[in-house]
């Protein structure tokens, strides 16, 4: 679905929109674009796929001065293993998922570049991961099927989605959540979008009438904002000190392999 609309919005035609024409735009994208939220809404789309979808009718609209830059540059950073890395260190897939979807939203994800990006999502499967990374790897092949036809997690699949599902279930808690750790006794915000996101990457996606949502709405505060946890002001103090030092969260580490066991806190956080 990714590569047909960037394919429809790049495959040539002259069109207006709002008063702005684009002559290598196609006609029929301008109509995706001018009927955007009707389509979308008729489409049965989780939530990544339907931002996916939306960036990617954005990003087609710019001219290739812009986006060409953009694609030069996230393509001369692939590492040979086929990942990409943070400002140090090795391949890493919190930043190799963001590498992925810049260049599916500019249909770049083909060929030897997803062939090899694929290659290096597969070899991740069996290694100790955080859910933020978890999520990374299932969104990444996601986009790369989508782009290609081609999971490169197919060999994977089977029983270790079923066993990723029950592994992230069974962090839920009784306020109706999902904890960071499974020795956490209630629920948090960021994980509990983490969870159902990855759930619904996993086809296993939460009823509408989930726990989850009395949970979520019961974490808003006055001010129209949202609670992480419920924890003491001095803790979080602590925990924003924390985050001023990283730009990644610290959640839950799982062992992804076809017999996953365990929820354990990182020791470590990536720049």
């Amino acid at each position: 679905m990714i590569q047909l609309v960037y394919c429809e919005a790049i495959r040539g035609g002259d069109g207006d929109f709002n008063g702005i024409r684009f002559g290598h735009l196609s006609s029929g994208f301008f109509a995706l674009l001018s009927n955007g939220r009707a389509i979308l809404d008729s489409l049965d789309l989780g939530y990544l796929e339907r931002l996916t979808l939306q960036l990617t009718a954005g990003a087609a609209m710019l001219p290739d001065s812009v986006r060409d830059p953009h694609a030069a540059f996230v393509l001369s950073r692939q590492r040979t293993d086929g990942g990409w890395a943070g400002r140090e260190g090795d391949s890493d897939l919190y930043y190799t998922g963001f590498a992925l979807r810049s260049l599916a939203i500019l249909g770049l994800l083909t060929g030897k570049v997803a062939d090899s990006a694929g290659q290096f999502l597969f070899s991740r499967t069996t290694k100790p991961e955080s859910i933020v990374d978890l999520l990374s790897l299932v969104y990444g092949a996601a986009l790369i099927e989508a782009s290609t036809e081609s999971n490169p997690l197919q060999a994977s699949l089977g029983d270790w989605k079923f066993n990723i599902g029950r592994l992230l279930t069974s962090l839920r808690r009784v306020d109706g959540g999902f904890a960071r750790i499974d020795t956490a006794t209630i629920g948090s915000t960021y994980q509990t979008f983490l969870v159902s996101i990855c759930l619904e990457l996993l086809g296993q996606p939460l009823p509408i009438d989930d726990p989850s949502v009395g949970f979520l709405l019961s974490q808003r505060r006055d001010d129209g904002g949202f609670l992480e946890v419920r924890v003491a002001k001095r803790a979080v103090v602590r925990v924003v000190g924390h985050a001023s030092r990283s730009s990644r969260p610290q959640p839950p580490v799982i062992v992804m392999k076809r017999s996953v066991t365990s929820v354990s806190s990182s020791s470590g956080m990536s720049p």
